[in-house]
């Protein structure tokens, strides 16, 4: 038995790599009708791989600190989009949290200045589309300090370096308290 070690990251491509093995095994064995077959399978797999182009998505990756974090935002504006003023349940998942500066750099990632409870549409059509009106309801939202106390955070040299997992269950904990504090708050009013 060969071993080949597949070099091709994509997995459709990993399956033709393999599927193309076998079609030489039939090929040296006469199994003629199985090597027919497969070549069908691969000439198929390809012509189905080109019609649908690889588009990248943006993958996020969700820690307890994320969700802790977005809980709190989403329960700060008392589930209720803070552009349109859309009201939500409280565990819907149309609230979104939306970060004014980029997740990636974890130095306000969890500053809660750098995040508002947005609803799908107000989120990824408005926010992320209309740059111009965003920043300046940004600045509606916030005070000039506030944005450049966000900025400094943002441009510090060790910015987008990773929490360690510790760091990240202090956050998450860190949040949950604030939630809790917050749902007796409203309850106690």
């Amino acid at each position: 038995m060969t071993v080949i070690k597949l070099k091709e990251s994509n997995p459709i491509e990993a399956h033709i790599a393999q599927l193309k093995i076998w079609q030489r095994d039939c090929k040296k064995f006469q199994q003629t009708a199985l090597y027919d077959l497969l070549s069908e399978t691969i000439v198929l797999m390809k012509k189905l791989h080109k019609e649908k182009p690889n588009t990248p998505t943006e993958k996020f990756t969700h820690t307890a600190a994320d969700l802790a974090f977005s809980d709190y935002i989403r329960a700060r504006a008392n589930y209720c989009c803070e552009r349109c003023g859309k009201q939500y349940p409280k565990k819907s998942k149309g609230l979104q949290c939306s970060h004014h500066f980029s997740r990636r750099f974890y130095s306000i990632r969890y500053h809660p200045d750098n995040a508002a409870a947005l609803c799908h549409h107000c989120h990824n059509y408005w926010f992320s589309k209309d740059i111009l009106e965003s920043a300046a309801w940004l600045h509606e939202r916030l005070n000039q300090s506030q944005i450049d106390e966000l900025i400094r955070l943002k441009n510090l040299p060790n910015a987008t370096q990773k929490l360690s997992a510790s760091q990240q269950d202090e956050i998450a904990e860190y949040y949950r308290n604030l939630l809790k504090d917050l749902e007796n708050e409203s309850q106690s009013i």
